[in-house]
């Protein structure tokens, strides 16, 4: 959620502020530069912000199922509803019970794709969206260490999951 993201950035300011003023005089400009590269930053995660707001305002109240519940805050903040999540718990497998309830749920809430993140084994979201008729996308709560570039993936595939049809070339499993 970038608006969560951005509510931690003055107190990281703080923090690093406070290492380089550890550093002694060697770093008198550090915290001039913390302030610059901050602002630079929420700047970025306003724009980020916005383009979410934008690209997902057509979709608002649609639906998608998710691996597991790590994208609850995001869908609240642009008002897409987690129709069901397949992993309630990382570590423990769905049951049969579980998947049903999944395939339920997309029916009723009209889910046109299943949510895998690329860490966990994708199978139980492949057998529910094969029974179900529905699309397989990606999204990534880890990413690679560029968070934007992590959030700019993951806006592109809810995009294209959410749409009646993926955008030509979307990835789809």
């Amino acid at each position: 959620d970038p608006v969560l993201v951005k509510s931690i950035m003055p107190q990281l300011g703080d923090a690093l502020k406070k290492v380089i003023a550890s550093k002694g005089a060697a770093w008198a400009q550090g915290d001039k530069e913390v302030d610059a590269k901050l602002a630079a930053t929420i700047e970025k995660i306003d724009e980020l912000d916005k383009k979410y707001r934008t690209t997902l305002s057509s979709f608002k109240g649609k639906s998608i199922v998710t691996h597991h519940a790590a994208f609850g805050r995001l869908a609240q903040r642009y008002d897409i509803k987690i129709a069901e999540v397949i992993r309630p718990f990382d570590s423990i497998e769905p049951t049969p019970g579980q998947l049903d309830e999944c395939i339920k749920a997309i029916h009723a809430q009209n889910v046109k794709t299943i949510f895998v993140e690329p860490q966990f084994n994708a199978k139980a979201a492949e057998k529910i969206a094969q029974a179900a008729h529905v699309r397989l996308g990606v999204l990534d709560p880890l990413g690679n260490g560029d968070w934007f570039k992590m959030m700019e993936a993951n806006l592109k595939s809810l995009a294209d999951g959410l749409a009646d049809e993926p955008a030509p070339g979307a990835a789809s499993k």
